[in-house]
């Protein structure tokens, strides 16, 4: 689930002194300075915790909570931890998630049954999660995947001790895994593992945790649906799991069972998860996302997914360009394709990135463009390249422009006709074949033509005029598109 604190120049409407804040699944949190709690948007469940379940589209406070120190946000539930070390939840309740020992869903907060002396605390899907001030880690809620680490997959409707744990100093939820940064800078997980959530170079779930495989000096992490991110002393990060939408961030859509470092992050401070996109700030103040964008989630005045990391509009209201629009391929021929696109508002220049397959992953093949167009010479024929263009400035790189593709040929060597005559039989892509008797000079029209349009120049069909059967018409014309012809032969005569 997504947690982050919140940049100083950033506000909500209502609870502009807020510090932290959370996200579920559909709604959000807050803790304003005075140790309250926030929250709107859906509320089905109760997961406002206002005793209702109308949703809000502002912020509404959570009834009961003071001397809230952290939030986190569940699946449809919420939980926050006060002070005095005591966990409270609120909202749906069907698999014991709420931990008060019931499976009935409250719409105020309640407290988790047992739980002191908690430092931290994580969501998950229909699980929550609590570090307790002795370094163990305590779980509750679902456990049909393990997710509870306690070597079972029973549901608990109360805390139960993740097994062989300790020196634990940071946790994370997952969609139904669970993530655990100890002192030594290790990370360990629990759960689901179809998609390699875990890192441990397996796809078998594990109702114990298990290392992630290769990490050290890690500082911090946060956990997606079904897979994971893990921040490096160093300020690099690192990603594992399911890579559907690009959310591990290396430019690529493949899963990895193990760490993979997300491209060109360095000086992060700061990362958080959604179910398929991740985030970093870094130290310089901007802030960074990359993966699913089908609601405009990265930031970027886009929805164009990203397999690297893009620059989310700056807090400041300084925006980055706006994504190039209407990229179409203007000219094909052999050894080159045109390019052209509208220019976005506030770019300096533009990047061309170009893949193999329809969705990438992108290469970029020129950083210095600087006019709305680019001819690429670096093709070969007959192969199909897929393309995307991002506008830039001294601001960031706007997201992905849409994808276009084009696949050059060879240029066709246009038969010279020796006779005063020729019949031209043209093999169409359904396997008839048409015939026409034509005069020479007609002939090298329609090579003429044909030529020009294999580079792009011409029209997409051909006309013939029919000269016999024409009464009762005043003329017959057939049209020939160039995309259904397969091939033609010539034979030419003497009349």
């Amino acid at each position: 689930m997504l947690t982050m604190s919140l940049p100083a120049s950033a506000e909500i409407t209502n609870i502009n002194t807020s510090q932290v804040l959370a996200g579920g699944q559909l709604n959000g949190y807050a803790i304003r300075s005075d140790g309250t709690v926030w929250s709107w948007g859906y509320n089905t469940d109760g997961q406002l915790g206002n005793d209702t379940t109308v949703q809000s589209n502002v912020p509404v406070q959570v009834i009961g909570l003071t001397g809230v120190t952290s939030i986190a946000g569940g699946y449809s539930s919420g939980y926050a931890l006060k002070s005095d070390g005591t966990v409270w939840s609120w909202g749906e309740n069907d698999y014991g998630q709420l931990g008060n020992d019931t499976t009935v869903q409250s719409n105020v907060p309640v407290q988790v049954i047992g739980l002191t002396g908690v430092t931290s605390i994580a969501g998950g899907h229909y699980s929550g999660y609590a570090l307790k001030t002795d370094g163990t880690v305590w779980s509750w809620g679902r456990n049909n995947y393990g997710q509870l680490g306690n070597d079972t997959t029973v549901q608990s409707n109360v805390p139960v001790q993740v097994i062989g744990l300790t020196g634990v100093t940071s946790i994370a939820g997952g969609g139904f895994v669970g993530y655990a940064l100890k002192s030594d800078g290790t990370v360990w997980s629990w759960g689901y593992n179809d998609y390699g959530g875990l890192g441990n170079d397996t796809t078998v779930q594990s109702n114990v945790p298990v290392q992630v495989i290769g990490l050290t000096g890690v500082t911090s992490i946060a956990g997606g649906f079904d897979n994971c991110l893990a921040l490096k002393s160093d300020g690099t990060v690192w990603s594992w799991g399911n890579n559907l939408f690009g959310e591990l961030g290396n430019n690529t859509t493949v899963q990895s069972n193990v760490p993979v470092q997300v491209i060109g992050l360095t000086g992060v401070t700061s990362i958080a998860r959604g179910d398929h996109s991740g985030y970093a700030i870094k130290s310089d103040g901007t802030v960074w996302s990359w993966g699913n964008n089908s609601n405009g989630q990265l930031g970027n005045n886009s929805d164009i997914d990203s397999h690297i990391p893009v620059q989310v509009y700056n807090f400041s209201g300084i925006a980055i360009p706006s994504s190039p629009t209407v990229l179409q391929v203007s000219n094909i021929a052999t050894n080159f394709i045109e390019l052209s696109w509208s220019t976005s508002s506030g770019a300096t220049g533009y990047h061309v990135k170009r893949a193999t397959a329809t969705g990438g992953p992108y290469t970029t093949i020129s950083a210095s463009v600087t006019t709305p167009n680019y001819i690429d010479t670096t093709v070969t024929n007959g192969t199909t390249y897929y393309y995307v263009v991002t506008a830039v400035s001294t601001n960031g790189e706007s997201g992905n422009s849409n994808e276009v593709n084009a696949t050059p040929t060879e240029a066709v060597t246009p038969p010279v006709a020796t006779g005063n005559k020729a019949i031209l039989e043209i093999t169409m892509t359904t396997g008839s074949i048409k015939e026409f008797d034509l005069t020479a000079e007609e002939l090298q029209d329609f090579i003429t033509w044909y030529d020009g349009r294999s580079n792009g120049a011409a029209k997409a069909y051909y006309i013939f005029t029919k000269k016999n059967n024409i009464k009762p018409f005043l003329d017959r014309k057939e049209y020939i598109a160039f995309d259904k012809i397969s091939s033609f032969e010539v034979k030419d005569y003497n009349e």
